[in-house]
C-alpha cells in the first residue's frame, strides 16, 4: 500500500500580458515560523520541489521564484539550480548592506535573474536596482491614481515589472494599462497546493542514478562516471562481475574491465538493481520476483526477435518501481526520462504488450493466456523456467 502523501510546497502561477505562463513563485507551506526560520523555510521548499515525487504530473517547464531573505543571501548557501531555471527574489525584509549588495552582484554576474518583492519606491531601494531584472509590487497598496504617479517618478528602463495580489478584473486591467507586464493573484489563479512524497536524501541520489542509467543513448564513459560516485555501487558490481556465474580466469579489479567483460548494457542493469535495492526498506523476495520477470521479459523478446526487445529487462523490471518506493508508479514514469516506447508499456498503453503478457502469465489470467498461441505457451514456458533459474542463482551469489 502507499504511504499517504503529504503537502510539500505551494506554488501561484505568474502570468504575462497574454495570459501564457511566466513561472512560478513557490511558497512554503511546513511548520515553521517564517519569522524566524526563513532560511530553513526556503531550503524546505527548494529540496521538496528539486527532489520530491509529486502526485501530479501536470508540472510544466517555467522559472521557479524562490525567496531569499538577508540571511540566506549572506550565508552563502548557493544551491543546485541553474539560472535558466529560477529567479531569485530578494524579500522586502532584506536591506542593501555592502555584504548584501556584494553577493547580490556576483549572482547577477552569474546570470541569475533577481526580483525584489514588495518594491515601496522608498530611496533606499534604489541601491538594489543594478542587479534587479524584476520589480514586484503588491498593487493593493497603493490607490491607483498614486501608484500612476509613483511609476511616473521612477525610471524603471530595463526593468520588467510584475503586478502581485491581482484581485479582480479592474485592478488587472488598470495594472495593464500601466505598463505592468507580468501579474500574480488570485483573480487570475490562486496558490496550488503541491502534494506528494519528501524523498531522503540517499533516496534521491540513487534514484537520481537510475533516471539517467535508464536512458537508451548513455555512453560508456557517463555510465562509469555516475558509477563511481557512489562507492558501494562499485563494490557490488565487481563482486557480481567475479562472481562464478560469470567465470573468468583473472580477478577483475576496475570498472572498466568490468564494462569490457559485461558490455555496458550488463553493467547498467545491475548499477540499476543495485541502486533500487539500497533504497528500499521491502522485502528481498521482491527484487526476487522482478528479477524473474525482468529477465523472462527479455528472453520472451529475444524469443520473438521483437524490435524493443534490449528495453524489456528494464521494463520489467521497472514495474515494480511503485511497490518498491511506495509512490505510484505513473507520477515515478513521468518524472523519469525513458523512452515511448518503455512509457507506454509500464503505463499499459498497450493491451497487447510483452509487459502484460508476462503478467498474465504469472496470475494465470485466463482472460490474457486465452489469446496466446500454443508456441507462444511454449515460448513463455520455456523463458520463465529460464529466468527463474538465473535468478535463483543470481540471488544465492550476490545477496548472500
Amino acid at each position: 500500500m502507499n504511504t499517504p502523501s503529504e503537502v510539500l510546497f505551494a506554488r501561484q502561477p505568474i502570468l504575462d500580458e497574454s495570459n501564457k505562463l511566466y513561472g512560478f513563485e513557490l511558497l512554503y507551506r511546513g511548520n515553521l515560523s517564517l519569522d524566524s526560520n526563513a532560511r530553513e523555510a526556503t531550503l524546505d521548499v527548494i529540496v521538496n520541489c528539486c527532489t520530491g515525487m509529486l502526485d501530479t504530473s501536470n508540472n510544466p517547464t517555467a522559472p521557479i521564484f524562490i525567496n531569499l531573505d538577508a540571511t540566506f543571501i549572506t550565508s552563502e548557501l548557493y544551491f543546485p539550480i541553474a539560472p535558466e531555471f529560477v529567479v531569485l527574489e530578494i524579500l522586502e525584509s532584506v536591506t542593501p548592506t555592502p555584504e548584501v549588495l556584494k553577493v547580490l552582484a556576483k549572482l547577477h554576474r552569474q546570470g541569475y535573474i533577481l526580483a525584489l518583492d514588495d518594491f515601496t519606491f522608498e530611496e533606499h531601494n534604489h541601491l538594489f536596482l543594478p542587479f534587479i531584472s524584476i520589480i514586484k509590487i503588491d498593487v493593493l497598496s497603493f490607490p491607483m491614481d498614486v501608484l500612476q504617479e509613483r511609476l511616473k517618478e521612477f525610471n524603471f528602463s530595463g526593468k520588467t515589472l510584475l503586478a502581485e495580489k491581482i484581485e479582480t478584473k479592474e485592478i488587472y486591467d488598470k495594472c495593464l494599462a500601466l505598463g505592468f507586464s507580468l501579474f500574480q493573484g488570485y483573480y487570475l489563479e490562486k496558490p496550488q497546493m503541491m502534494t506528494g512524497k519528501k524523498l531522503e536524501t540517499s533516496k534521491h541520489a540513487m534514484l537520481r542514478i537510475v533516471n539517467e542509467l535508464s536512458h537508451e543513448d548513455i555512453s560508456v564513459q557517463e555510465v562509469s562516471d555516475l558509477i563511481t560516485t557512489e562507492p558501494f555501487l562499485m563494490l557490488k558490481i565487481l563482486k557480481m562481475v567475479n562472481c562464478p556465474i560469470y567465470p573468468s580466469k583473472r580477478e577483475i579489479t576496475t570498472l572498466k574491465e568490468a564494462v569490457v567483460k559485461l558490455g555496458v548494457m550488463v553493467v547498467k542493469r545491475w548499477a540499476i538493481i543495485f541502486s533500487l535495492l539500497s533504497v528500499s526498506t521491502k522485502p528481498i523476495e521482491l527484487f526476487r520476483t522482478l528479477l524473474i520477470r525482468a529477465k523472462h521479459c527479455e528472453l520472451y523478446a529475444q524469443a520473438i526477435n521483437d524490435e524493443h526487445k534490449d528495453n524489456y529487462f528494464l521494463i520489467g523490471l521497472f514495474s515494480g518501481l511503485d511497490a518498491i518506493l511506495n509512490v505510484d508508479l505513473e507520477v515515478i514514469i513521468g518524472q523519469m526520462k525513458l523512452s515511448d516506447h518503455i512509457k507506454d508499456e509500464l503505463l499499459g498503453h498497450n493491451h497487447h504488450s510483452i509487459l502484460n503478457m508476462i503478467k498474465a502469465y504469472e496470475k494465470i489470467d485466463s482472460k490474457y493466456k486465452g489469446d496466446f498461441s500454443n508456441e507462444a505457451v511454449s515460448t513463455l514456458n520455456h523463458s520463465y523456467w529460464q529466468a527463474a533459474s538465473w535468478s535463483d542463482e543470481l540471488m544465492e551469489l550476490v545477496f548472500h
